[in-house]
């Protein structure tokens, strides 16, 4: 599979928190592919 996850970037975006989101989306949608 190629899973694929993206933030909204803004004015005063910050870079570290939209990071750390991406991340957050594209593990939730791993696991939930890998069956846990």
């Amino acid at each position: 599979f190629r899973t694929l996850a993206g933030a909204g970037i803004v004015a005063d975006s910050d870079p570290a928190a939209e990071l750390a989101e991406t991340d957050a989306k594209i593990r939730a949608l791993r696991e939930a592919l890998a069956g846990g």
